[in-house]
């Protein structure tokens, strides 16, 4: 068992462990940790607790001290360095006349590293941009390209719901979102309804999906035949919400039930034939029906089979391979050994045997 806290390096980004040591911290102080790009500025955002060899990310690494006054400075003149940057950037990449849209940029806290951020639809090229980029700074630098997910973590904004987004606020990660999500949950499947400003799926629509599941195993499905105080009638919407139903009754108005006063009844019960009988007559109607000309189209597939078979048993032809050779293929003799002998550089005819 190690003891470790939790440093975040950026807001609402992913929690790295470290190990503290001897190192006094709480949560919220500001701490120097080393990186993979080197010396930065992290956050402690949980605090000393101790876990397994199995759930660290390979070797945990150690915290270098806490912040002082001086290193906090020394971040904030960075953060205005790489505003500089930012637009030195900008200006190589209008030159060169690259795809990219340049989003941010960030220096580690030693000076060693700065990072820029892009988005763009296609592959760049930009060996020569990190030349003048290089040439002009005079450090290491890193051009990383991002997805949009992530340009709207950086950038930040207020949502459809007018709050900020969840992603640069408490999300940490970005979990997989399917439009199935949304059908659950009864949503309108109108592309501006349900995407959020990244262009994506709103990350939100996962949230309550798995109860939206769950609470649907437990109602009748829309299209089944239900039992009510008013009579036998067909379910046309479930509200998960209210857990109520909207039944049609033959002969009435659809009403509104609360589901605990109905029971689940068959298609025989309701008057209504079997699905399978019911999907019959309808194959078999007029003439002009397509679906029964798809339900004709097997029989007559098989006649046409069954016909092919008898007059081709009937025939007197002999099949291919009991038929003479021709007087031209006797002579010549068979293909394949004229063939072979053409491959072994033998010209003309073959000799006879």
């Amino acid at each position: 068992m190690s003891e470790v806290v939790g440093v975040t390096f950026r807001r609402a980004g992913k929690t790295h462990l470290y190990l503290c040591g001897d190192i006094e911290v709480a949560v919220g102080d500001a701490v120097i940790a080393e990186t993979k790009r080197g010396l930065e500025v992290g956050r402690v955002v949980k605090g000393r607790h101790h876990v397994s060899e199995d759930e660290l990310d390979g070797p945990p690494r150690k915290l270098k001290r806490v912040a002082t006054k001086r290193d906090l400075e020394k971040q904030e003149a960075n953060r205005q360095r790489a505003v500089e940057a930012l637009e030195i950037c900008a200006g190589k990449i209008k030159q060169h006349d690259l795809p990219m849209r340049l989003i941010d940029a960030e220096y580690t806290f030693d000076r060693s590293r700065i990072t820029f951020y892009f988005t763009s639809e296609t592959r760049v090229d930009f060996r020569q941009l990190l030349r003048d980029l290089y040439a002009a700074f005079k450090t290491r630098i890193q051009l990383l390209q991002i997805g949009v997910r992530d340009e709207a973590k950086m950038l930040g904004g207020i949502g459809p719901c007018g709050r900020q987004l969840c992603c640069c606020s408490f999300l940490r990660s970005f979990d997989p979102v399917a439009i199935k999500m949304a059908k659950t949950q009864g949503l309108s499947l109108n592309p501006s309804k349900i995407s959020g400003v990244c262009g994506r799926l709103m990350c939100c629509l996962r949230y309550e999906s798995d109860w939206y599941a769950e609470a649907r195993e437990t109602l009748p499905r829309v299209g089944g035949y239900v039992r009510t105080p008013h009579g036998i009638g067909k379910v046309t919407d479930v509200n998960v919400l209210k857990r109520t139903l909207m039944v049609r009754i033959e002969g009435a108005t659809p009403v509104e039930v609360p589901a605990n006063e109905v029971a689940e009844a068959t298609e025989q019960e309701a008057g209504q034939p079997p699905a399978r009988e019911r999907a019959a007559s309808e194959a078999v109607t007029e003439p002009g029906n397509q679906r029964g000309r798809a339900a004709r189209k097997p029989a007559r597939a098989a006649a046409s089979k069954e016909q092919t078979t008898q007059t081709a048993a009937d025939s007197s032809r002999p099949r291919r391979r009991d038929r003479r050779r021709s007087r031209r293929s006797r002579r010549r003799g068979p293909r394949t050994e004229f063939r072979d002998k053409r491959s072994r550089g033998g010209g003309g005819k073959p000799k006879p045997s």
